[in-house]
């Protein structure tokens, strides 16, 4: 189940992820994936912007819609 505060922290965060991203809203990408899609809490490498984008893909097909 999809928690509301959660899309709202969403929400907020895509809406300032653009072109970059803050240390803050990283780490509320990381939290946010690892526990939709049932993995440990991990920080991956920065400079791999696919996985990034993939990520936020994922977050956004899950809690936008």
């Amino acid at each position: 189940m999809v928690d509301k505060l959660d899309i709202r922290t969403w929400e907020e965060t895509r809406a300032r992820v653009i072109t970059k991203i803050t240390h803050t809203d990283y780490q509320t990408l990381c939290k946010l994936h690892s526990k939709y899609f049932n993995h440990r809490y991990k920080e991956p490498c920065k400079c791999n912007k696919q996985n990034l984008r993939n990520w936020i893909k994922d977050l956004d097909n899950k809690l936008i819609k």
